[in-house]
């Protein structure tokens, strides 16, 4: 493989590696949002528990099992778009590890490639060292 395939072959790999990375990126961003969605609905759900006077129970447990319905069917829609996002984010790993293993291996043929030519430049001034006796 010449030095410019490789080049070529090098920049392909980087680029679809930096687009895969970057997909995972933007589900790493999501996965944070959905998970702190979570944790703030929790937060008012132990508040909404804690901030009730006893003496207004009776007119509280209307309410309380609208607000009881309500949170679950929103951590339910959370845990969903959550599974969601892992399960993608899993597939963009894949992706991910095998755009970097191609991009690695590119390197690597590249580096190879550069020893190989820096011990024939050698090799051919050695052969002109010992030509001058």
């Amino acid at each position: 493989m010449s030095k410019d395939q490789l080049k070529t072959l090098g920049t392909v790999t980087e680029a679809l590696y930096l687009r895969e990375h970057a997909k995972i990126a933007d589900l790493l961003k999501r996965e944070a949002l959905i998970r702190s969605n979570l944790n703030r609905l929790d937060k008012q759900n132990r508040e909404s528990t804690q901030s009730h006077d006893p003496a207004l129970l009776s007119q509280i447990v209307g309410v309380d099992l609208r607000w009881q319905v309500w949170h679950n069917r929103a951590r339910e829609q959370l845990n969903m778009e959550l599974a969601q996002v892992t399960a993608l984010k899993l597939e963009a790993m894949d992706r991910v590890r095998v755009a970097f293993g191609r991009r690695h291996a590119i390197s690597k043929l590249a580096e190879a490639r550069q020893a190989d030519d820096r011990r024939a430049h050698q090799n051919h001034q050695l052969g002109r060292l010992l030509d001058l006796d």
